[in-house]
């Protein structure tokens, strides 16, 4: 799970902490983990922000975003894993050979790539991409968009914030297909995005499907 905080930066801190807390909370209380529960989490951390935004002026417009992924089976040979997302916190799907976006973002910059109206690479540079259209606190209901991954041996998921955004699809390939743990890869990501000058907060979260022959290296 990975939240970014949005509206200043004691307010962004303390949405991203009721994000996390109130999504953990749902998961503990959960009896069945699928797309109904990563709606109630939302749901759950939604009113939990907004309810602070109006008990106290200096964050009343704090936000925050919410990228999520649960394991809903998990066998030997394969993983199933549920993904879900507001906001521009990413989720890829990470293999030898490639590295594939599962989210889209909910910004401005992003809206205007989807439209034509620019490039993905003007849209790095453009102010567009630090205007969230959907996220935790701003709005009465939020419902996240879901999607569904498979994990065999050596695949991987990488959850990240908007920060990691200087690097290219084959720079998160590369990183992630030469470390040898999903800690190395996570740390090695933040490392390079601060070298490439990125600008906004970076963290990354990485998990791997391994098998019990050590085939793959461990989540």
């Amino acid at each position: 799970m990975l939240s970014d905080g949005a509206g200043g930066h004691a307010g962004g801190a303390l949405a991203a902490e009721l994000t996390v807390e109130s999504v953990v909370s749902c998961f503990a209380d959960a009896k069945a983990f699928d797309a109904r529960l990563l709606e109630e989490a939302a749901s759950r951390a939604n009113r939990q922000v907004r309810s602070r935004r109006r008990a106290d002026a200096t964050v009343a417009a704090m936000a925050a975003t919410l990228t999520v992924a649960i394991a809903t089976t998990v066998e030997e040979v394969a993983s199933r894993w549920l993904v879900a997302n507001i906001g521009d916190s990413r989720a890829w799907f990470v293999n030898t050979t490639s590295a594939t976006q599962l989210t889209e973002d909910d910004n401005v910059a992003a809206q205007l790539v989807r439209s034509g109206s620019l490039t993905p690479e003007e849209a790095l540079a453009h102010p567009g991409r630090h205007w969230i259209t959907r996220a935790i606190g701003p709005e009465d209901r939020v419902v996240p968009e879901t999607s569904e991954v498979w994990l065999h041996a050596g695949d991987a998921l990488l959850l990240a914030s908007d920060g990691l955004d200087v690097l290219t699809t084959d720079d998160i390939r590369r990183v992630m297909a030469d470390a040898a743990r999903p800690a190395d890869a996570a740390r090695s990501l933040v490392e390079l995005a601060l070298r490439h000058g990125a600008v906004d907060n970076v963290t990354a979260a990485v998990v791997r499907h391994m098998t019990s022959s050590g085939d793959a290296p461990g989540t």
